[in-house]
This record gives structure tokens, C-alpha cells and sequence, in this order.
């Protein structure tokens, strides 16, 4: 594919091993450009690391023309917060020419898209992290009724793990949960595209995935609204 479309940056925390989860909802004139930042486990060291390292990645995008920027790895920007998040976000968005946002923020802003206000969540990150999710959840306006984690130590030991481990994580997390609507699966590794639209048909309340959510965004950001069918709901609100 070429980019005559729309041209998306794209800033990975990790070793780039879940291209082909974007891939499926990316239409006819959409590329992607990917940047990789080297987080090798979740540890509060780590990912203040690769924070340094956004913005210098969104400026290389930027040079290479992209017309926006998702910066990925939530964990990077739950440990900063909010607050942090934002400020990081003005500084780069006043000295490049393509919008940038974070895949958390576009996690919040598709749940909002959805008219989600309270969530269960399924991640597959430490209880720290997890922690961290959910006071940057609740600075953003949304609650969070339950969470469950499968308690990773870095993206590494995410690979090998199959979608149908997050799928039947969320089912469970439903039956036994109240008070919600809609589920929220973030990583990426988890694969979730998939099954995304099979999971709001058996849980009947919408899904945000984390791939799904950043693609979603890139649209959103970049002025088109292609019709992407099969990924659930969110894509009906472009």
C-alpha cells in the first residue's frame, strides 16, 4: 500500500511483533511509519526511559512527513499520569507540524466516543501498572469497576500469549461484574481485533481494543472516515 490517503506514525515501546493487528484495520492508502523505543520491561525505570524518548521519536516521524502520531506503550504514560501526559503532549504538539497523541489517550477518547463512563478492563500488565491505569482512567473521567491481569513483566513475556487468553479474561470479567458499559482490552500483543466484534455481541456492550483504538485515532486525526467493518462499534462513530 501507499500513503496517498493518509500517512500514520506510529511510536512503539517495544520490539515490533504486532504489526499485522494494525494491519487489519488499516484501509486502501493508509501506511504506517513505526519507531521503536526499546522497553524491555515495565518497571518504573524502564518506562521513564522511553518517555524521554517520545519526543525525539515524534520528531524523526515528523521529518519523515507523517501527517500524525501515536505514541504507544500505556504503561509509559500511566506512570507519568495525566498531568504528565498532557504536558508532554503540548511540548511536542507546539514544535511539530503532525498532531500527536498517546495510545491512552486514544484509549479514553474512543471510550468516550462509545458513551462509555464506567469500565472493566483487561490488561495484561503488573498490579503497579494496573494501578496507575486506573488513577489515570479516573483523571480522565472514567471508573473503572473491575480489573483483571495476567501480571507480565515486560513485553516480552507477552509474546506467545493467545487472543483467546484476553477473550475468555473479559467474558469472565463480565459475568461477574456489574454496573459497566464497556469492556476495555489494551495491549496490543493480546490481538484483540479479532474478536472484538464477537465480544460485544456476547457481552451486548461495546469494545475498545487497544489496536483498534489507535487506528480509530489515526483516522480521526488525519481527516478521513473510512468504512471499517468487523472491529466493532467504535469504527461507526468515525
Amino acid at each position: 500500500m501507499d500513503h496517498w490517503r493518509l500517512k500514520f506514525g506510529k511510536i512503539e515501546p517495544s520490539v515490533w511483533n504486532h504489526g499485522n493487528e494494525f494491519r487489519k484495520m488499516i484501509v486502501e492508502g493508509v501506511e504506517m511509519y513505526v519507531v521503536n523505543m526499546g522497553v524491555e520491561r515495565f518497571t518504573p525505570e524502564n518506562l521513564s526511559e522511553a518517555f524521554e524518548q517520545v519526543y525525539p521519536a515524534a520528531k524523526r516521524l515528523d521529518e519523515r512527513g507523517v501527517d500524525c502520531i501515536i505514541a504507544g506503550g500505556s504503561p509509559i504514560f500511566a506512570l507519568k499520569g495525566a498531568k504528565g501526559e498532557d504536558e508532554l503532549l503540548d511540548r511536542i504538539n507546539a514544535e511539530i507540524r503532525a498532531p500527536i497523541t498517546t495510545n491512552l489517550k486514544s484509549h479514553v477518547d474512543a471510550m468516550k466516543a462509545v458513551g462509555a463512563k464506567s469500565i472493566i478492563a483487561v490488561t495484561p500488565y503488573p498490579k503497579e501498572r494496573n494501578e496507575e491505569r486506573v488513577k489515570y482512567l479516573k483523571d480522565r473521567g472514567l471508573k473503572v469497576v473491575a480489573l483483571s491481569g495476567i501480571n507480565r513483566s515486560g513485553p516480552g513475556d507477552i509474546d506467545g500469549v493467545s487472543s483467546s487468553t484476553a477473550y475468555r479474561a473479559a467474558v469472565e470479567l463480565a459475568k461477574e461484574s456489574e454496573g459497566y458499559d464497556a469492556i476495555y482490552i489494551s495491549c496490543p500483543q493480546w490481538e484483540s481485533a479479532s474478536f472484538i466484534e464477537v465480544l460485544e455481541q456476547d457481552t451486548g456492550v461495546p469494545v475498545i481494543g487497544d489496536a483498534q483504538a489507535q487506528v480509530w485515532k489515526a483516522y480521526q486525526l488525519g481527516g478521513i472516515s473510512p468504512k471499517v467493518e468487523g472491529y466493532g462499534q467504535l469504527f461507526d462513530t468515525l
